[in-house]
């Protein structure tokens, strides 16, 4: 009980499909094999508009990613401005990308994921530079987003585009009301570092509390957390709940391809863990699977593992040799 609690807060509170060093590690230690997570992944998402949708994602999500490690190395190291200085961006970049190269995926999967930790990396400045510009522009995202977690909260989802639209002109006119107070409730050192951690632990419950669909209410809670972030200039707190955002992405994604989710069906921490961890190798496995078929390697690998819909989509039979 208490290592699925501790999992799912290094999963959820750190921002769900991003990557720091301690989840990278304890992912090594307590996850899922490569080939379990990537059944799954494959199980629930063989549709073309789902798989690209997710690509789409993938690529904020490490945008994101990295601009939050940028934002939290500025804070614990001001002083330090070299471009490769070895703070916490640095060793996830380097950990992510041993994790995912010694994955049973394809070269293709391998390399293609590294060049995109890279293209984070190297990325990241512009856009913590851009922070407040990103917290207008994130607006059509969060809107498509309310539109798959309302009936969560007992409202019906909007069925005309004229709805849709004065949702959205409503986010931006609350946007540009608030943008003159950008900043006006920062506080000083000390008190900004407790209020840090008064959000993190908010975070932290967030992501121990489940809705009905079986997410963490962090992904709610992170989707209106711009708002504060302007209001204290909380670059951290806005890139780390954009995490949230490209998980309600993927649940849009799901929704309108008609695929289940595959977090929502998890009942296993290390199979949510190894799911979060390995997610870019996870798309671009299922965009070679879908041109060249199973990759051999990676259906080998899933040895005995008795999902039937899991070996289903390994090109397996259902039942193993044990049944």
């Amino acid at each position: 009980m208490l290592l699925q609690t501790l999992t799912h807060i290094i999963i959820y509170a750190g921002g769900t499909f991003y990557a720091q060093p301690l989840k990278v590690v304890w992912n090594a230690a307590v996850g899922s094999r490569y080939a379990i997570a990537y059944a799954h992944f494959r199980r629930d998402h063989s549709d073309p508009l789902n798989v690209w949708l997710h690509a789409a994602v993938m690529l904020l999500q490490v945008a994101g990613n990295f601009a939050l490690l940028e934002v939290i190395d500025s804070m614990w190291m001001p002083q330090q401005e070299k471009f490769f200085s070895f703070g916490i961006t640095s060793i996830t970049a380097l950990l992510w990308m041993t994790c995912l190269l010694g994955t049973t995926s394809p070269l293709f999967a391998r390399i293609s994921s590294c060049l995109l930790i890279a293209c984070g990396f190297f990325t990241r400045k512009f856009f913590t530079a851009h922070f407040v510009s990103l917290t207008l522009a994130q607006a059509p995202l969060e809107i498509a987003c309310f539109w798959l977690l309302m009936p969560e909260h007992g409202l019906p989802r909007p069925n005309s585009v004229k709805t849709m639209v004065f949702m959205l002109l409503g986010r931006l006119a609350l946007w540009k009301f608030v943008l003159p107070f950008y900043g006006y409730f920062a506080t000083s050192e000390t008190t900004a570092w407790i209020l840090d951690l008064i959000l993190v632990a908010a975070l932290a419950v967030g992501s121990l509390i489940r809705a009905s669909d079986n997410m963490p209410y962090a992904e709610h809670i992170g989707l209106f957390a711009w708002l504060p972030a302007l209001l204290f200039n909380k670059p951290w707190l806005f890139f780390l709940c954009g995490s949230f955002v490209g998980q309600a992405l993927q649940g849009v994604a799901h929704e309108i391809s008609g695929q289940q989710g595959t977090l929502p069906q998890l009942k296993d921490a290390r199979h949510e863990i190894a799911h979060c961890t390995y997610f870019p190798n996870l798309v671009l496995q299922t965009i070679h699977h879908s041109q060249f078929g199973p990759y051999v390697p990676t259906a080998k690998a899933l040895g005995d593992y008795p999902d039937p819909r899991s070996r289903l989509a390994m090109g397996l039979s259902k039942t193993t040799a044990a049944d």
